[in-house]
């Protein structure tokens, strides 16, 4: 599973799709990686490399509905093993 993978659900009279969010997935490639702070930090600082909305919701590692360094922080930590 990764982000921006699609959902379909069928229920008897309708059909609803959704994206999946994985919460430290940026980039969209399914794992938690140096890709995911690169897309973060162009995020933050080139306004060609805007995320879209389901990889910003899953970019905000700390969750308070914000992408910015703290994310790359948090996200750098778990990579590396710290808190």
């Amino acid at each position: 599973m990764k982000t921006g993978s699609k959902l379909k659900v069928e229920l008897s009279t309708e059909t609803h799709y959704y994206e999946i969010v994985v919460t430290d997935d940026a980039n969209g490639d399914g794992k938690m990686s140096v890709l995911d702070i690169v897309a973060i930090n162009n995020h933050i600082v080139d306004d060609t490399k805007k995320l879209g909305k389901v990889y910003s919701l899953a970019g905000d590692y700390n969750g308070d509905n914000k992408l910015n360094v703290q994310d790359i922080v948090k996200i750098n930590n778990a990579i590396v093993g710290g808190n």
